[in-house]
């Protein structure tokens, strides 16, 4: 949790996220200033109306206490195409002059119980699922990761109950990761987090279909063919599944007519007579 005061600006000015020290005013005629907000409390991986933008929200990470900064930070860490109402354009970029006057450090996940770990994980889980569905796919993987903080390495814990709650909400975590890799088309990431979702539910029907998916994106068509099979002997109707393996049975279709028009050709050399 960071208390700020933050004048925040709009203008065109290019470059990533960055901050550099001291509060000086942009160039005149570069910036206007939409708003303006003292002794705001920003609680860092939050969603909902009250959450700052991704860029503010990283740059306030860096500060120290009585520190001022000024912030520029890009459209896709912004506000994006959507803008903001009148005050920012889509497409904008956002310049924030801020202070930081306290912060409080959020507590150690290694000093919680289980009860606290479920109740952390599920609350900043949840604030992904809220990014996500509106389409922030960035800020809601980070949020995702954070979550799986506290499930990282769960073979430790004695508790049957303690360990199956905690195998259920890596998983869950690990699977959300993996979408938000999906919606990037990061492939090796989606087919990583799917592997790791089924070391701990070998049958887990959702990370199988998302890792065939990826299997498919990296031309590794066996491999999906099979996951797909086995989805299929659990529900031969299941039309997502039947559908993809459609594709599948064309690119291998594909592939193989390829290879065949590759070798005859090899072999067609190889027959010509020598000079």
């Amino acid at each position: 949790r960071r208390s700020a005061s933050m004048p925040s600006r709009s203008g065109a000015l290019g470059g990533g996220v960055w901050w550099r020290p001291g509060a000086g005013a942009p160039e005149p005629g570069v910036a206007r200033q939409f708003e303006e907000v003292e002794n705001r409390d920003v609680v860092i991986g939050s969603a909902g109306p009250d959450a700052v933008t991704d860029g503010l929200e990283r740059a306030l990470e860096q500060l120290v206490k009585g520190q001022r900064a000024y912030v520029t930070v890009k459209p896709e860490y912004a506000y994006g195409d959507a803008g903001l109402e009148a005050k920012v354009k889509p497409g904008e970029t956002v310049e924030y002059r801020v202070e930081l006057h306290s912060f409080e450090e959020a507590p150690s996940t290694y000093s919680m119980s289980a009860a606290e770990k479920k109740a952390y994980t599920e609350k900043i889980k949840e604030a992904g699922n809220i990014y996500f569905k509106a389409g922030q796919t960035r800020r809601a993987l980070r949020r995702y990761e954070v979550a799986l903080e506290p499930f990282e390495y769960i073979d430790s814990i004695k508790d049957e109950d303690e360990k199956k709650t905690a195998q259920e909400l890596k998983a869950a975590c690990l699977l959300n990761i993996a979408a938000c890799h999906d919606k990037q088309g990061n492939w090796n990431q989606v087919m990583s987090k799917c592997n790791k979702v089924m070391e701990l539910a070998v049958n887990h029907n959702k990370a199988r279909f998302r890792r065939a998916k990826a299997y498919i994106q990296l031309g590794r068509l066996q491999e999906a063919r099979s996951d797909l099979e086995k989805l299929l002997e659990v529900d031969p109707n299941d039309k997502a599944v039947v559908t993809m393996m459609g594709t599948v049975r064309k690119l291998q279709k594909d592939q193989d007519a390829r290879a065949k028009q590759i070798f005859g050709k090899m072999f067609k050399s190889a027959e010509s007579p020598t000079a």
